[in-house]
């Protein structure tokens, strides 16, 4: 699993690259084809950086 800073890396990327992409939208982008433990971890660790 990458850690925190990869994984803002490629969202920050992402979301510049694409500007008229929500973070949402991005999110399910990034996250397709993700095993649900893999998504849930994702996702956890984007909650722990935004806190």
């Amino acid at each position: 699993m990458e850690n925190k800073n990869e994984i803002i890396d490629k969202v920050v990327k992402a979301y510049f690259e694409k500007p008229d992409k929500t973070l949402e939208e991005i999110f399910k982008e990034y996250t397709k084809g993700f095993s649900d433990d893999k998504r849930r971890s994702f996702y956890k660790k984007i909650k722990e950086i935004v806190n």
